[in-house]
């Protein structure tokens, strides 16, 4: 049974002019270049500090770049990208109100390109009409039972680097391409190998977003992500996943490192 969700909380921002392609090449974490050979990509940009700004999905239709983006995320992302483009032919446009963006999570499915984070999560499309659909909380719980973070929904403005919510496992990043703002810091990280905070799973319904994880100890060692279902996704310091952990003064399971990780 072909089964559609209308990811109403994301919104697509457009780029053209001859040098978009090289303003994203620069601004952005995937090799943009690929979109010669492959529809779909993921990708994260970071701060020069190489923390996340946003995650994006980019593809190319006629003469623009098409960024698929958490709506809360459209205008500071082109804000952030407009000032890397200092003398660049690059013009930007807000298509949110001309496209639906979509998910096509059937067990096979029909339309679309495969989500380039991981075959599970069907496909994505962009339709001018929204078709009926699943309720978006179908696809959240969906996502998270998956272990799959949405970097803006779950973690919004909490300065993680993408390898600590597991990015680097989701195709977002590409260790080959040519410089990229913040690509120093995840360079660095991605060489000295696993970093401190990993992405968990919790079979609990937890507070809100943003919300500390506490040793016995009353020591932070991670935030709260998105809970959906019965299930939440928390960001934690790797050495800690094994203690007693708690939220608000509450003693919570031991979490489990999400499934994408390689076993």
């Amino acid at each position: 049974m072909t089964e559609f969700v209308h990811l109403s909380n994301r919104g697509i921002l457009a780029l053209t002019g001859k040098d978009a392609l090289d303003l994203l090449q620069g601004a952005l974490t995937q090799d943009v270049r690929k979109l010669a050979d492959t529809p779909l990509l993921y990708a994260t940009h970071l701060t020069p500090q190489g923390k996340l700004v946003t995650d994006v999905f980019l593809w190319q239709q006629d003469d623009a770049l098409m960024l698929d983006v958490h709506v809360d995320m459209l205008m500071p992302l082109a804000q952030s990208l407009n000032r890397y483009c200092v003398g660049m032919d690059v013009e930007f446009e807000d298509l949110s109100a001309d496209y639906c963006v979509c998910a096509d999570i059937s067990p096979t499915p029909t339309h679309g390109c495969s989500d380039p984070r991981h075959t599970a999560l069907g496909s994505r499309f962009y339709a001018t009409q929204c078709p009926s659909s699943s309720s978006l909380d179908v696809y959240e719980a969906y996502r998270i039972s998956l272990g799959i973070p949405d970097v803006f929904v779950d973690f919004p403005n909490q300065n993680f680097l993408p390898a600590e919510l597991g990015l680097h496992h989701l195709n977002a990043i590409d260790f080959d391409k040519g410089c990229y703002v913040g690509q120093e810091v995840t360079t660095r990280l991605h060489r000295r190998g696993t970093p401190k905070k990993a992405l968990y799973v919790l079979d609990a319904v937890l507070a809100s977003v943003g919300s500390p994880i506490t040793l016995e100890s009353g020591t932070t060692t991670g935030k709260v992500g998105a809970t959906a279902g019965d299930k939440t996704l928390a960001a934690l310091q790797i050495r800690s996943a094994d203690k007693p952990l708690f939220c608000q003064e509450e003693k919570i399971p031991t979490p489990r490192l999400s499934p994408i990780y390689p076993n």
